[in-house]
């Protein structure tokens, strides 16, 4: 009888290693913790490109404030496509943990307006979170709506929005004089340097062989090559690397020459086109493009500094 042939197990996915938080990530994360800790109402702003970490600075400010009270935080999960007006207003009042019960848009602000009077703890007020937050005109008209307190009968909201989206979101609230006035703090995130996302990579790489002693190395030309197509996006290094190791393991190789990765480049697609098939599998899953537990809502257990990379 032929002898079994065993292949090797996936190698983890970088999101389940430890995550080393860059520089301007640590920066952003003070700046809004320090607005946070104020309870001062009004929108907080992070800006940064798709792949510049804005999702997991968004997670470990949701940690710290789980640790640190007991406010309430409504998380409106990223959906496929543009959200509509009305439907980032159920979304908000569901994420706060109440439900919608008006029809148009005046009735679900009203709506939004009394959940979040209601949610006041301890004087501090409660927490929007607003990820992927590349709202519309018209969305930010009804931001500014839900805050109120520009007529004699709408009393200002004690409600602070926290919104991470591409660097243009910061103009278009600035354009605007009644949101502008509200915008507490702000802060961008540059992304990752190409030595930055070099470091993330050997961080990966130690980890994992503390999985298997006997993972694949890397020839230089291969990581030049993982680098040279992924540029500053950890997300499509993490990918690359990771797919390769994988072949490698598979085939017996044991050290992945510019060859392999430029061929595993080449069957998953380079550069954007890379970055939106990554979406588009998580979709197909059924599953967001990004997960933002929040602790003591969700059934998820993470420590400080365990999220993704």
């Amino acid at each position: 009888m032929s002898d079994t042939i065993v292949l090797p197990g996936e190698l983890p996915l970088p999101e389940s290693m430890p995550w080393r938080e860059l520089p301007s990530q640590v920066a952003a994360r003070s700046t809004f913790e320090a607005w946070l800790a104020s309870g001062e109402p009004g929108i907080g702003v992070l800006t940064g490109s798709e792949a510049s970490g804005r999702t997991r600075v968004l997670e470990q400010i949701v940690l710290w404030l789980a640790e640190r009270d007991d406010r309430a935080i409504g998380f409106p999960q990223p959906v496929a496509g543009k959200r509509s007006d009305a439907g980032l207003l159920r979304e908000a009042i569901v994420a706060l943990g109440s439900e919608p019960t008006g029809r148009t848009g005046l009735q679900l602000t009203s709506d939004l307006r009394q959940v979040v009077n209601d949610l006041g703890v301890n004087g501090m007020p409660p927490l929007l979170l607003l990820d992927d937050a590349d709202l519309t005109g018209s969305q930010l008209e009804i931001l500014g709506a839900v805050f109120g307190g520009s007529t004699a009968d709408r009393a200002a909201l004690s409600l602070q929005v926290l919104m991470a989206g591409p660097p243009e979101v910061l103009d278009r609230l600035q354009r605007r004089p009644r949101l502008a006035r509200l915008v507490g703090t702000s802060s961008h995130l540059e992304g990752p340097t190409s030595a930055e996302i070099e470091e993330l990579l050997e961080a990966w790489l130690t980890a994992a062989r503390q999985m298997d002693a006997d993972l694949p190395t890397l020839s230089n030309g291969a990581r030049e090559s993982i680098l040279q197509v992924a540029g500053t996006n950890p997300t499509i290094a993490f990918d690359l690397l990771r797919t390769a190791l994988n072949s490698a393991r598979r085939m017996g190789t044991r050290r992945i020459g510019a060859g392999l990765t430029e061929a595993v480049a080449a069957s998953l697609g380079t550069g954007q086109e890379t970055g939106n098939r990554l979406r588009r599998r998580a979709l197909e899953k059924g599953q967001p493009p990004v997960t933002l537990p929040l602790p003591g809502l969700d059934e998820v257990s993470v420590r400080v500094g365990e999220a993704g990379p």
